[in-house]
């Protein structure tokens, strides 16, 4: 069998597997189990707790966390969050799987459906880790490292941080949705298949360019 003759087998080869895979991952998505059914976050007593709490100020403190900030300082911070452009809806509450909800991001966003107010949403747990959404035209981004330490000068400093931010519009954020985990592995692999396919055509364009021209014609 000629070399090029050769290299035109390994091409199809790689086709093949490729067609191949994709097949088979499409089967094993098709037959997976159903996931399992996550709870509604707007049902969660707790999220209600945070709508009601922060109807009243901009800061929310669970029960189990009030201990964090004494009254003087969560009036400070309620009225750095209220003053902030956009305003700041605070949620300081501890960590934990069974608050009625699968991930905080959903506990946020349920409350920001309750609460129905624009602005810049924060969740704060006992282990300084933020979660962060915004309900409006606009968003705004500040570093979440600004939360470490004692929450009564961590809380203050993040706000400030916020209401010096520039906001951005959210038509210019593109969308990061790939149709959930299977969307998102079939994207994967069409662009896993589409580099390997390209990189065998090249392999065979190079070497059809680097064999003698005789070799070409016989």
């Amino acid at each position: 069998m000629s070399f090029r003759r050769s290299v035109t087998a390994a091409v199809l080869a790689g086709l093949v597997a490729a067609a191949v895979t994709v097949v088979a991952l499409t089967y094993a998505l098709g037959s997976a189990p159903p996931p399992r059914e996550v709870p509604d976050a707007a049902g969660s007593d707790r999220v209600q707790a945070a709508i009601t709490g922060l109807r009243r100020s901009n800061v929310y403190l669970a029960p189990e966390s009030r201990d964090r900030l004494s009254r003087a300082q969560r009036r400070r911070v309620a009225g750095l969050a209220a003053a902030s452009d956009p305003q700041v809806y605070v949620i300081v509450w501890t960590a934990t799987p069974d608050g009625g909800y699968y991930l905080e991001s959903d506990a946020l966003e349920a409350v920001m459906t309750g609460l129905g107010r624009d602005g810049h949403y924060l969740i704060v747990d006992d282990k300084a880790q933020a979660t962060t959404d915004d309900r409006g035209a606009s968003t705004v981004f500040a570093d979440t490292d600004l939360l470490r330490g004692r929450l009564p000068m961590a809380l203050p400093r993040y706000l400030t941080a916020i209401d010096k931010a520039d906001p951005v519009s959210t038509d210019d954020i593109p969308p990061e949705d790939w149709g959930g985990l299977g969307g998102g592995m079939g994207a994967g692999l069409a662009f896993a298949t589409t580099g390997a396919l390209v990189l065998l055509a090249l392999a065979w364009l190079g070497s059809l360019l680097r064999r003698p021209r005789g070799d070409l014609v016989s």
